[in-house]
């Protein structure tokens, strides 16, 4: 048992989050009105780093080699180190119809609730400023060429900077409050041909078309949709046809995002959709450029022990949680690469009725409104409880630990 009253700084904690509520508010609207794209959330960054910085935490800027992320920290190295997760990019034209200013506002304002505790509970905290969560660049040079597409916690744990962490959670608004959304893997690819080009009237002949190799590898894939696991999802777009309809084309290419509920599976199926490629070229006459993106996303694993812990909690606050149908939350995203190396979870939080759709109008209107304030900071709470009773008994870290090593 710790020598301090685990119920006590909870509610200590809570009157904590109250009173720092309006700053808390203030970041996410913030946030919400300063829409930022991916690797160029330079004002989200900043604020959210001042502020840590404001209530003692240490934050090294830049970190993995990336301008706009951060990792701070309080609390004292050796003890046992929890990370928080703050994403904060938005999406092109639609801006934070994803959320991210709640999620970004409920990392930092769970760490400042719990900063002044962390003394007498011998913790360490450690806020993630993570960038491009949504692979949409400023530059827009993600949406065609997918090894641009840098993931800002691929990157972070690729440089090593979860290490030192023993467990590590972030929230997400959606409609419902549940705790075990599913992320498939997620591999970009860029399928691109070089044909030949020539009049295509007087003399089509002598040209190759690069087109005509995309289009049948778009139906080679349509085919293929028959023989693969359930779980795949292949979706492309074409992202350059050719010139003039009087010309054949001579470059043509595809982008593609390929998924599926574990990388091993998806690895398979990478090669497939190579044979899908490599066919097309062979009937046209054309040359292939097959290019994975090196920036892979990882499959969810949500540590189920942290889970109940942070159920738990969320209980505590009055709050019920609401069953996820299957596949009812099929996306990606890069927390899973943060999962495959330490216990980590992704709860979902309601800002909104069930008939919204995330990535809409409707639903950036919803994560600035009155029910996404209240997520927030609902969302805050839960998280620093979880931390509470995470330095509360250390045993856990193990069996957290030990669910992973059986899990990868």
């Amino acid at each position: 048992m710790p020598s301090w009253d685990v119920a006590l700084t909870k509610r200590l904690v809570s009157e904590r989050i109250e009173v720092l509520k309006p700053k808390i508010l203030q970041i996410s609207h913030f946030i919400f009105e300063n829409p930022e794209l991916g690797l160029s959330e330079f004002k989200a960054s900043e604020l959210l780093s001042t502020e840590l910085r404001r209530h003692g935490f240490s934050v090294e800027m830049g970190v993995a080699g990336l301008p706009t992320a951060f990792k701070a920290s309080k609390g004292k190295t050796g003890e046992p180190a929890i990370g928080l997760i703050a994403e904060y990019d938005a999406l092109a034209a639609l801006g934070h119809a994803c959320g991210h200013n709640i999620i970004a506002a409920s990392a930092v304002g769970a760490a400042l609730g719990l900063a002044e505790f962390l003394e007498e509970t011998r913790g360490r905290l450690v806020v993630f400023g993570t960038p491009n969560e949504e692979g949409s660049t400023a530059e827009g040079k993600g949406l065609i060429e997918p090894e641009s597409q840098v993931r800002g916690k691929v990157k972070m744990v690729e440089a090593g900077c979860f290490n030192d962490i023993d467990a590590a959670m972030m929230i997400h608004p959606y409609v419902k409050t549940t705790l075990t959304p599913e992320f498939l893997a997620l591999t970009p690819l860029r399928i691109a041909f070089k044909g030949k080009p020539a009049h295509a009237a007087a003399a089509p002949e002598k040209g190759i078309n690069a087109l005509d190799a995309v289009i049948l590898t778009f139906n080679a894939i349509n085919a293929l949709r028959q023989h693969i696991r359930s779980d795949v999802r292949i979706h492309g777009i074409v992202t350059e046809g050719g010139e003039a309809p009087n010309i054949v084309p001579e470059k043509a290419s595809a982008l593609f995002y390929l998924r599926a509920s574990d990388k091993k599976y998806l690895d398979e199926v990478l090669k497939r959709v190579k044979g899908c490629a490599e066919g097309s070229a062979l009937a046209t006459g054309a040359t292939l450029d097959f290019r994975p993106s090196p920036y892979s996303l990882a499959n969810m694993l949500t540590n189920s022990v942290l889970c109940r812990i942070f159920e738990k909690n969320l209980g505590e606050l009055g709050e019920t949680v609401d069953q996820m149908e299957k596949h009812e939350h099929l996306g990606s995203s890069d927390i899973g690469n943060v999962s495959q190396i330490i216990p980590t979870i992704h709860p979902l939080v309601a800002v909104g009725p069930r008939n919204l759709a995330i990535h809409s109008h409707e639903f950036a209107k919803a994560a600035i409104s009155e029910s996404g304030d209240r997520a927030l900071i609902l969302a805050a709470k839960a998280m620093a409880f979880t931390c509470v009773d995470l330095f509360a008994d250390r045993e856990i870290f193990s069996q957290m630990r030990k669910e992973l090593h059986a899990s990868v």
